[in-house]
């Protein structure tokens, strides 16, 4: 019984950082379409946004189900937390897909004195470096990695037009094919 629980445990980590690596090498292509957008492309952002917000819904149901059924040692715990914790923040880069593609539908004729498409994506590209380390970080559990995020992390923020960081803080985000980086 420990050993199933183990290995289901396992599988919903691998199922959790194959939709994180997927959203971090989205990320680029993400930052192409804010400079050259097209329907088709605009909309391949939402796609994938709903894709990796139902892959951390099921993830955290199934958590909540399979250590329902299981009494987990301490170690354990501390997996499913993390792990409910992950989803989670898959669950709000889902939501910023979703902000980036409001943004990039924004009529073109408004003025844009403040360069937002070249800001947005950058930190497009950011993101997809530090989601990728992230994902580095987790799967290994090396913690220079997840330190070296932090220094990623404040790029990001910097390169933040300040419009997108009022707009993204004003926004509430409820608890709700491998690829490669």
């Amino acid at each position: 019984m420990r050993e199933a629980f183990a290995n289901r445990l396992a599988e919903l980590e691998h199922h959790l950082e194959d939709g994180l690596e997927r959203a971090a090498v989205t990320l680029p292509a993400i930052a192409e379409t804010i400079n050259v957008p097209t329907p088709d492309k605009i909309q391949k952002i939402p796609d994938e946004g709903t894709r990796l917000r139902r892959a951390g819904q099921t993830v955290d149901s199934e958590l909540v189900i399979v250590t329902a059924r299981q009494t987990p040692v301490a170690s354990d715990l501390r997996l499913v937390l993390a792990l409910i914790e992950v989803a989670h923040h898959g669950m709000l880069i889902a939501n910023q897909f979703d902000l980036i593609t409001e943004l990039v539908n924004i009529d073109g004729a408004t003025a844009d004195r403040d360069g937002t498409p070249g800001h947005l994506s950058a930190m497009a590209h950011l993101a997809g470096s530090q989601l990728c380390h992230a994902v580095r970080a987790f799967r290994s559990r090396d913690l220079a990695v997840a330190l070296r995020i932090d220094v990623e992390d404040d790029e990001n923020r910097q390169t933040q037009p300040r419009g997108v960081r009022r707009r993204s803080r004003s926004r509430t985000h409820p608890r709700t094919t491998r690829a490669s980086c």
